[in-house]
């Protein structure tokens, strides 16, 4: 049973683990396994020599909550993969190719009289990486130089200007934001309004694949983030009614809007047109000017959309308030899922002024 070495110490303190391990019912094997190093979500731990990425408990407050896996969460992973490797899974890989799913397929943990220990629970994670590909993190991509007045998309337009010298730096920024777009937002509007799916795609769980500097492939990780709207995923609740039952995954429209509004265009996109806009290639304006167009166009395929809706023609946005949630002492985890975190409205730089606007 793989732990993470901070919680392997903290559970050794336990009297249960010194009763079991006393009758010899624990056998502790100590520091044995690849070299394994964290990602950006600190717990989970990856290592090129395994096969699987290990996301062990760890009793620790990070952010918002004690980071304990939950068995609604491990079976929400199981079945996101079973839904990604079966036949409605190969029918959105063949629509979506540009998106990919990092699954959670199984897990380990100690049971002590027939109840899960969620101290012990870990998660073993997909690990499809190899050295060679150009995989990043967008929090890490959109990070600023500790030391400079830079990040690394100063880095990736300099090497596509070397590559592309009848670009100028503006162009190649419009570019590589266009793209970037092409292969994350408009496969995730589709399945968002197709199969009633959506990610707790923030920055840190939204990872890109490069290909000569440039957009490639969008992967999402954290199955635990993974959402089913009642008033859409009819399809899928019903070869999958687990989802619901067992895995908790499933809310109102009203309610995964906001989520996914924040999310995914607040933190993830938003985040994205600051990064550039700070290289001074361009300006943030113009790539607001290129979403509002992109969402537009979305919304005219997706004339019901209340997320487009919301997104193009209200006047604010939800946001997160990562402090307020902490000062409400709310564990993300556990709280009930309309009550997880505290959300406020801030002003929304999408917003048309009319309507008609998208006709124009």
């Amino acid at each position: 049973m793989p732990l993470h070495p901070w919680q392997a110490r903290y559970l050794q303190s336990k009297d249960w683990y010194k009763e079991l391990k006393a009758k010899h019912k624990i056998i502790d094997f100590g520091e044995k396994a690849w070299q394994f190093s964290a990602t950006t979500s600190v717990r989970t731990l990856a290592s090129y020599a395994a096969p699987w990425m290990v996301k062990p408990s760890l009793s620790v407050m990070i952010t918002n909550s004690i980071r304990i896996n939950l068995a609604k969460e491990c079976h929400r992973g199981e079945m996101t993969h079973r839904l990604w490797h079966g036949q409605m899974g190969q029918s959105i890989v063949q629509h979506c190719p540009t998106l990919k799913a990092v699954n959670d397929p199984a897990w380990t943990a100690l049971k002590l009289d027939g109840n899960i220990v969620n101290e012990t629970i870990c998660i073993f994670r997909d690990q499809p990486f190899d050295k060679k590909q150009q995989v990043t993190c967008i929090a890490s991509l959109c990070q600023d130089h500790p030391e400079k007045d830079l990040n690394r998309f100063d880095h990736l337009f300099e090497d596509i200007a070397q590559a592309e010298p009848q670009h100028n730096i503006e162009q190649i920024a419009l570019n590589w934001f266009k793209q970037f777009l092409e292969i994350s937002l408009v496969p995730m509007m589709y399945l968002y309004h197709r199969y009633g799916m959506a990610f707790e795609s923030h920055q840190q769980n939204v990872l890109v694949e490069l290909e000569n500097a440039y957009p490639k492939n969008l992967w999402l990780r954290d199955n635990q983030g993974f959402y089913y709207i009642e008033e859409y995923a009819t399809e899928i609740l019903k070869e999958f009614p687990e989802l619901d039952e067992k895995a908790h995954a499933v809310g109102p429209k009203s309610f995964v809007d906001e989520r996914f509004s924040y999310y995914f265009f607040g933190n993830t996109i938003f985040g994205i047109i600051n990064a550039i806009g700070a290289t001074g290639s361009i300006s943030e304006q113009r790539l607001i000017h290129v979403l509002q167009d992109k969402l537009s166009d979305l919304l005219q395929q997706y004339p019901e959309s209340t997320l487009l809706h919301a997104l193009l023609y209200q006047p604010t946005l939800p946001y997160k308030g990562n402090l307020l949630t902490r000062l409400y002492e709310l564990d993300e985890l556990i709280a009930p899922v309309e009550q997880q975190s505290v959300y406020v409205q801030l002003p929304n730089p999408l917003c048309l002024k009319q309507k008609d606007a998208i006709y124009a």
